[in-house]
């Protein structure tokens, strides 16, 4: 599955976002670390447009095991590691930061509670207004199937400026843990988070296809992200993939490494 063509949200899924984002109030992480929002689909564009030197790199950063990609400097590499599980690995100019993500709800949770509880305020500008790249890099748990898969997501904050909270973003998942390869799918989403300093909260919206089921899927998540620094941070989800009553991959656990440019 080509990663540019998921840019291209359908309409339906847009229509399905009038988030209404409640107001919400983490030992730092690693080692370095309501308002109803009404979207009229006319005003979101349809296709995300990528800086030229990321659009370039697609090809080489999909997420693969043991396969380091460099953007702007700054190394990602994802390793399977001694349980067989992942774990994600940075370094570069905005900081170092080794995570494993979560395979189980109450990992996620306690991850979560740990982020929050470290939280300062004064931190709140470290996500900008005026419009930012995130890169995602982590992993995915499928709590009915054991499934794990390797996770890429590009996002684009502020591409509607009186909502620079809002993104519009696509994810790949390549590979699992339950010894099947290759791409096991990738949706488009639209994201809305809550930063209360270096911690926000996040609530999406996705579609897109499992080319595992050979069948299309909607995705709904929410995130919570800790940031180290204006560019570097980590973050763990809770998620749930529908594609009917037999085939759902139902609850989606994960987390990783966030980089935003």
């Amino acid at each position: 599955m080509k990663f540019k063509t998921l840019v291209y949200l359908t309409a339906v899924t847009i229509g399905l976002i009038v988030t209404s984002v409640a107001h919400a109030q983490v030992t730092p992480p690693g080692t370095v670390n309501t308002t109803a929002v009404n979207l009229p689909i006319q005003a979101v564009p349809a296709v995300l447009n990528l800086p030229s030197s990321l659009e370039s790199q697609l090809s080489s950063l999909l997420p693969q095991t043991g396969q380091p990609f460099t953007l702007n400097g700054q190394t990602f590499v994802i390793e399977t590691n001694a349980s067989g599980g992942l774990t994600i690995i940075t370094t570069g100019p905005a900081g170092t930061n080794t995570v494993t993500p979560p395979t189980t709800l109450a990992g996620a949770t306690s991850r979560a509670e740990e982020f929050v509880n470290a939280n300062n305020p004064a931190n709140i500008s470290y996500y900008s207004t005026n419009g930012e790249w995130d890169l995602s890099v982590g992993g995915v748990f499928a709590q009915n199937s054991g499934q794990a898969a390797a996770q890429l997501s590009i996002e684009r904050y502020g591409v509607i400026k009186s909502l620079p909270n809002l993104s519009l973003g696509a994810s790949v998942l390549e590979g699992n843990a339950s010894g099947q390869s290759g791409t096991a799918g990738g949706y488009g989403f639209v994201d809305y988070r809550r930063p209360i300093g270096d911690v926000a909260f996040v609530a999406g919206l996705g579609a897109g296809y499992d080319n595992y089921n050979k069948s299309f899927m909607g995705v709904a998540k929410v995130e919570v992200e800790y940031r180290q620094n204006r560019h570097l941070g980590e973050y763990v989800g809770v998620g749930y993939a529908f594609e009917g009553i037999q085939n759902d991959r139902g609850l989606m656990i994960g987390g990783g490494i966030r980089y935003a440019f």
